[in-house]
């Protein structure tokens, strides 16, 4: 038996999980990472994701600065994961979808100058690029709207 993917504490809702990125063949089945001792779930395009991250803090009792993904990709990385879950998963795609327009909401107002370079590498990937089209027709008009503006389409 693995060790678990993923540890919660007891009394919180923080949840880590642990992810590798996945190369080959499509797999579900956990990687054992004996360095850390813990098992990691692959998960494709996770490279994409985790390039070019950004610094956030995080608050609580004490605070403390962490690597996050650069918002741009997550929202990419969100609307393509949206698209390949099973119809057994469609409430986390809906999930998946209404976090990426949440996130993509605030690019296009504040940050629009993020989107360009994001959606430029994502282009390289015609799979991934037609997977993350076919969710952004899923977003509210106006968003696409904002979207194609800024140089996503």
């Amino acid at each position: 038996m693995l060790p678990s993917m993923s540890f919660k504490i007891r009394g919180r809702e923080l949840r880590v999980d642990f992810l590798m990125p996945m190369f080959g063949r499509e797999s579900a089945k956990p990687v054992f990472l004996p360095a850390l001792g813990v098992s990691a779930h692959p998960l494709r395009f996770l490279d994409y994701l985790i390039r070019e991250p950004v610094q956030a803090a995080v608050i609580g009792g004490s605070s403390i600065l962490v690597n996050v993904p650069h918002p741009a990709r997550f929202a990419f990385h969100k609307l393509w994961i949206s698209g390949k879950r099973p119809v057994s998963e469609q409430t986390k795609a809906i999930k998946d979808l209404r976090q990426a327009g949440d996130v993509l909401e605030v690019l296009v107002s504040d940050r629009p100058g993020d989107l360009p370079a994001a959606w430029e590498e994502l282009a390289r990937s015609p799979s991934v690029l037609k997977t993350v089209r076919l969710a952004i027709s899923r977003l509210p008009s106006g968003l696409q709207e904002g979207l194609v503006r800024k140089g996503v389409s």
